[in-house]
């Protein structure tokens, strides 16, 4: 949800990095059996395998980068809020983005459209 917060507001310039799973806080990049790095796995469904995260590569992420790009230049508009962890703002007349978080993970929703 805060990617999504941090691609559809205009405030400053996005930051994202690829990451790397792990179980333990000693753990390093994915390594092979010589302790070489190795090259995240691209998997059929377009995520990242090999022990790679690949964040840029999620439906939702990509989805909010074309959103941020279509709105380019555009101001908040039109912020609208419960007070109890629902937003919702319009990016002038180019898109408009609704965040629920119902702390029920059944009624989290992001949408995000482009008008």
């Amino acid at each position: 949800m805060a990617l999504a917060f941090m691609f559809s507001h205009p405030y400053g310039p996005p930051r994202m990095i690829s990451s790397f799973a792990f179980d333990t806080y000693e753990q390093g990049l994915p390594q092979d059996e010589n302790r070489n790095l190795i090259s995240p796995k691209i998997n059929e469904d377009g995520c990242c395998g090999n022990g790679y995260v690949c964040e840029y590569r999620w439906r939702q992420v990509y989805n909010m980068i074309k959103f941020r790009s279509v709105v380019a230049g555009t101001d908040v508009e039109n912020w609208w809020s419960d007070g109890n962890q629902k937003i919702a703002f319009s990016r002038r007349n180019k898109g408009f983005v609704a965040f629920t978080n119902g702390g029920d993970s059944s009624e989290n929703l992001i949408r995000g459209d482009i008008l």
